[in-house]
């Protein structure tokens, strides 16, 4: 049995890190949860671009790095060691009409 709700949408966004910047978005640990939800999405940058991502939404995956299980500070490890210039494969979990999603 999966630990994610079935009803909630997973999906797969593609985003450009470009040098200087991040991926557009600003995260939020889910109260004593491991896992990272997206707190804000910043204006022009690659994650308000796609028009997908959502406040609330929850990042399962970064490029092969599963963040389902891992700790919130490892997550951001991971997020932050990543190469500028590339672009870098998001699996999310969706946040439904603004939801609350424990504090976000």
């Amino acid at each position: 049995m999966s630990k994610y709700s079935s009803s909630k949408k997973i999906y797969t966004v593609q985003l450009e890190k470009k040098s200087g910047a991040g991926l557009g978005f600003l995260l939020r640990q889910r109260d004593q949860m491991p896992f990272l939800g997206v707190w804000e999405i910043l204006k022009n940058e690659s994650a308000d671009q796609s028009g997908r991502i959502r406040k609330g939404d929850v990042i399962l995956k970064v490029n092969k790095h599963d963040l389902s299980s891992t700790s919130y500070e490892k997550g951001l490890e991971i997020i932050r060691s990543l190469k500028a210039d590339c672009l870098v494969e998001l699996t999310l979990m969706q946040n439904e009409d603004g939801e609350k999603l424990n504090g976000i």
